[in-house]
Parts: structure tokens; C-alpha cells; sequence
């Protein structure tokens, strides 16, 4: 048999992933990047597949393991006084393929994942651009990432668009973000509470709370039934634009921060007991938004900030209902009319249920094994 012959074996290819933000981070990046290893492993168990990573947590273990994927943590954050010792650990494992999640916000404005990638320069680097600031210190960091990748996807069009504008490269693939979150058995899934209605993700100026509060509080007028639970971490004495939200909903005892929740059995439940999700995001929804899958995951009709141009996936009026994000109007009348119709509810929350089964991991990985095995020759 020759080299060249298609049913030859060849080596398993040995990935090393490098994430900024460490598992477990429900929602985050870190979270992401473990469900789309675990992904990967089920598709090539023999496959070596490595996340290298920083410690949440001071007492997290530097070496572990979740569900088969190796884990390092050798540092606690993305310092320069702690990067040589990432930067020396990457240099000690062996891997065909470096692949970067690049996200603003989560190396500190560090360029510790350019380092890396410099360890082995002939191995295949590929980057994910889960976002793209060219406004922020860190976007030097994601152009030269970019500039030397040999694979580049992006997590929505919107991105695809920036890395192309001011980078002029244009990405190999348009991917998603899939959901975190996965639903309870039928049999323990609470019922939702009558008039309910949530708001889910990290809390942070990108999201328009003053504008969906302003719409709220309408309808709580003519429904004194209604609550509002913001469900995701919160800690308004550490983090300055908790406190700022929380200043901002102040006085209203029908809003409830949830806090982080545990992602096995209280989030989930949580979410079940909601009968609409609500995500005011400033900059529009995309495919990338991880709590706007977890809401079709869930089968919730979601009411959200209009894109500002036209993104896949998307059937206003059929998996989702868009509102403006300046006008409490438009908030006012999606949230009024899914309150007062459960067929509305049903009809809405069953198309984004349907929207979902095209975005999950197992389709992620099949993506990205297509672009390792082209790379690594695998």
C-alpha cells in the first residue's frame, strides 16, 4: 500500500487547545472549550486532545481531567510574571495543532497566547474569534494571532466581517457558540411560574438593562405578577458593573439576582421555570451568543435585540422576536403579548427548539476535525 492511499492509518493527531478563561465557566469560553473537546474525543477517541488553561480558583488542581480531556492549569492569571511558566509548560507537550480561543476580555490584555504559539513555529496554529475589539490594547495580540494562523473561524458573520476589515484576512469558516446549558429529564423539570421571566448570561455594558427595565416596569403595571430573574454570576462588591446594574434596578422587589448557579441541577431548573428569556444585547444577537442557544435549547421563546445586519439562523417571528435596543416600546409589546398567549409562548419557544438541533457540539466538532485532519494531515 502506498503512502498516499486513502485507507492507510495514520497517526493520531495530538491537539493542544488554549483557552483564556478556565472551566468551569458556565456560558463563558472556558466552558465551550471543554464541551467541544469532549466532542471531539467522542468522534477520535484516539486522539491526544490537551486544554491548557489558568487556574480559577487558587485551590484548583494545575493537572486534571474532565470526561477524558487532559487539563493544565499552571497559573492563576494571564500575567507576565506568571506566562513563563505557561509559556515553558506549552514547550514541554507534544501536539501537531495549536488552536487559540481568542476573546477579548479573558487574557488580560497579555500577549501570552502569541508566546505560545512562537514555542513550535512549524506547528499548525489555528484561531477561533469568539469577538473582535479593534479598539482594545488586546487586538495587536489577536492580529498577529491572525496574521500567523493557518486556520481561522470565527463564531459568527459579524466577526468574520471585522477580521476581514482590519486585518484583510479573510476567515476559513463561520462557525457558532453552542449552548452550555442542557435541559432536565422530563421528569424533573420544574413547571414555570406564571409570569416569569428571565434574563441569563454574565451580567456586564453590553447588555441594555436600563432599556428592558424601562419596558418592564410597564408591564408590571397591568401584570403585578410578573418577576424578572437575572440569572448568571453576580457580585456587585468585586465587580463595578454589577454594582452598576444592580444601582440601576434598585428598589424593585420583583427583580432577583440568582448569582451563580449550579450548572448541573439549580440552573437548569431555574430556566425551566421561566416563561420567556429576555437578551438585551447592545451590539444584536448572533450565533455566537451561547444563553440565545441556551434559550432555544430549552425550547423558551426568546425576545432580543435586533442584528445589525442579516445573521443565519434566524426567523423573526418564528424562533425568536426581536426588539429594538433603544425602544422600551418594542420590549414592552413582545414581553405583553408572550405573557398573555401560552400558543405564542409554544409557537416561538418549539422553533427555536427546532433552530438548536443544527448547533451543538457534536456538529462543532465535526467542523473542526475537518480542519485539523486538513492541516495535520491526519
Amino acid at each position: 500500500m502506498s503512502d498516499t492511499e486513502p485507507n492507510e492509518r495514520k497517526r493520531p493527531i495530538r491537539v493542544l487547545m488554549l483557552s483564556g478563561e478556565a472551566p468551569p465557566i458556565v456560558g463563558g469560553v472556558g466552558d465551550y472549550t471543554v464541551r467541544l473537546l469532549q466532542a471531539i474525543s467522542e468522534q477520535r477517541p484516539d486522539w491526544s486532545l490537551t486544554l491548557l488553561t489558568r487556574r480559577r480558583r487558587w485551590f484548583d488542581a494545575p493537572v486534571s481531567k474532565s470526561g477524558g480531556i487532559r487539563i493544565f492549569r499552571p497559573v492563576h492569571g494571564w500575567t507576565h510574571r506568571w506566562n513563563r511558566l505557561a509559556i515553558r509548560l506549552a514547550g514541554c507537550l507534544r501536539f501537531d495543532v495549536l488552536h487559540v480561543q481568542e476573546e477579548p476580555y479573558s487574557w488580560f490584555e497579555t500577549d501570552v497566547a502569541v508566546r505560545i504559539a512562537q514555542v513550535r513555529p512549524r506547528v499548525r496554529l489555528v484561531v477561533t474569534l469568539h469577538e473582535l475589539h479593534p479598539r482594545r490594547a488586546s487586538f495587536e495580540n489577536a492580529r498577529e494571532l491572525v496574521d500567523t494562523a493557518a486556520a481561522i473561524t470565527a463564531n459568527d458573520s459579524r466577526t468574520a466581517e471585522l477580521c476581514l476589515r482590519h486585518t484583510g484576512r479573510t476567515v476559513d469558516r463561520i462557525l457558532f457558540s453552542p449552548g452550555n446549558v442542557e435541559p432536565l429529564p422530563e421528569s424533573k423539570r420544574p413547571k414555570p411560574v406564571r409570569g416569569r421571566v428571565c434574563t441569563f448570561g454574565l451580567i456586564n455594558r453590553l447588555k441594555r438593562f436600563d432599556i428592558l427595565f424601562e419596558a418592564l416596569k410597564r408591564v408590571r403595571a397591568a401584570r403585578p405578577d410578573l418577576t424578572w430573574h437575572i440569572v448568571g454570576p453576580f457580585d456587585p462588591a468585586t465587580d463595578a458593573e454589577h454594582r452598576a446594574v444592580r444601582d440601576q434596578l434598585a428598589g424593585a422587589d420583583w427583580i432577583r439576582f440568582t448569582g451563580s448557579l449550579d450548572a448541573d441541577r439549580e440552573l437548569p431548573a431555574e430556566l425551566h421555570q421561566s416563561e420567556v428569556m429576555l437578551l438585551p444585547f447592545d451590539d444584536g444577537a448572533s450565533l455566537r451568543r451561547t444563553s440565545l442557544q441556551a434559550g432555544w435549547r430549552f425550547g423558551l421563546p426568546v425576545v432580543t435585540t435586533r442584528p445589525p445586519a442579516i445573521e443565519p439562523g434566524f426567523e423573526p417571528e418564528g424562533n425568536v422576536i426581536f426588539a429594538d435596543r433603544e425602544d422600551p416600546e418594542s420590549w414592552y409589546r413582545a414581553v405583553s403579548r408572550l405573557l398573555e398567549s401560552s400558543a405564542e409562548r409554544d409557537r416561538i419557544g418549539r422553533g427555536g427548539r427546532a433552530t438548536s438541533e443544527a448547533y451543538t457540539f457534536e456538529a462543532l466538532a465535526r467542523e473542526h476535525i475537518a480542519i485539523y485532519e486538513r492541516l495535520a494531515g491526519g
